[in-house]
């Protein structure tokens, strides 16, 4: 940080630089404070890890959302010769990723500055362990989900034709598994208070995951109901009418998956696991220090 013509060398080179007034420094340095004080450095690397933080949580929804989604869709369209319907679309793309995402982006920063940096590599262990992991539990609630779907009794094939179709049960179980899944890693990929306020303040954030709960609510019962309300839900949504039975099992699947990803993140990942493998291995990133190095 610098305030005069004299810091301007120091200002352009320095990793990042703030200008402490409003004359030469000010045209050299990325950053003016506001304030004119030295304590604006603190709260630039405050902002600028939140900022990172924030970053690869859209970048693990982002890829997570495009990787399950897109490969449910060819999945059930290459095997089966069905597709996801437009409402089914609409349904996981803004009410699990858009509006997840807009709000999870704007998480603000932690009061204190901590001594442990996020990681800065997108492909790095944590990201993967992460990213990986999460999919590949998908995937196998997905698998098992398809077997549970052909050992009924009411299961009829689908006849692949040149036309795709929407309303078969492939479908409809796969995308009921998927909209659980997608809520869970938007909860997941919310971790991180050291860098960023705790995720029970972004209270806009927690209206979207009362509206997601009562998405997958609405999914599970109303497109089912025998009335004239569940025939036209789900004849919008081009979804079959499954058995009560059935879906409580599917439910409970894909609610015991999404619960094991989201421990998973928080124990594992960026837990104390994480802090175990790190300290006995003596890789990765230390354990995060609780000693602020600025209060």
């Amino acid at each position: 940080c610098g305030d005069g013509a004299n810091d301007c060398a120091a200002l352009s080179h320095a990793h990042f630089g703030v200008a402490l007034s409003a004359t030469e420094a000010s045209l050299i340095a990325p950053f003016t404070a506001q304030s004119l004080s030295a304590v604006s450095c603190v709260d630039l690397i405050k902002e600028g890890r939140a900022c990172l933080a924030n970053s690869f949580a859209a970048f693990k929804l982002t890829l997570f959302h495009a990787v399950v989604i897109n490969t449910t869709a060819m999945f059930i369209s290459f095997t089966f010769g069905a597709d996801l319907s437009q409402g089914e679309y609409l349904i996981t793309d803004f009410f699990f990723y858009f509006l997840p995402l807009f709000f999870i982006i704007r998480s603000r920063p932690s009061d204190v500055l901590e001594g442990n940096p996020p990681t800065s590599k997108i492909f790095g262990p944590t990201t993967l362990t992460s990213f990986l992991s999460m999919v590949a539990m998908s995937w196998i609630a997905e698998g098992i989900s398809i077997v549970l779907l052909k050992q009924q009794t009411w299961y009829i094939p689908n006849t692949i034709g040149t036309i795709a179709k929407y309303n078969v049960g492939e479908t409809t179980v796969l995308f009921l598994v998927c909209i659980f899944l997608l809520g869970a890693c938007t909860v997941a990929v919310s971790f991180g208070s050291i860098w960023r306020q705790p995720v029970y303040k972004n209270y806009p954030l927690i209206v979207v995951w009362v509206l997601q709960i009562v998405a997958i609510l609405m999914m599970y019962s109303v497109p089912h109901l025998s009335s004239t309300t569940g025939l036209k839900m789900a004849i919008l949504m081009e979804m079959i009418q499954l058995p009560d039975k059935f879906r409580v099992t599917i439910g409970l699947l894909s609610g015991s998956i999404a619960l094991l990803i989201i421990l998973w993140e928080k124990l594992v990942v960026i837990g104390p696991i994480a802090s175990f493998f790190r300290e006995r291995t003596g890789r990765g990133r230390p354990p995060p220090t609780y000693n602020p190095i600025w209060n």
